[in-house]
């Protein structure tokens, strides 16, 4: 098995942990594809726009939890 991580939006990495556990992954049982940068971009992108991208998203897919 295999995790493809295309680019670091929420909604292309978010669910991976529903498929595939963290320890699998790190035992080497579920192979991890990804650009190399992945992590720095997740980062990037949560630092400066992390509020926007949020209200975004709470726009495009409900946020159940404002009723």
């Amino acid at each position: 098995m295999a995790v493809i991580y295309s680019h670091s939006h929420g909604d292309h990495y978010g669910g991976a942990s529903g498929v595939v556990s963290q320890a699998d992954a790190a035992a080497g049982k579920t192979k991890v594809i990804a650009p190399a940068d992945l992590m720095e971009a997740v980062i990037g992108e949560a630092a400066t726009g992390g509020n926007a991208k949020a209200r975004r998203g709470q726009y495009q897919f409900w946020n159940a939890a404002a009723g």
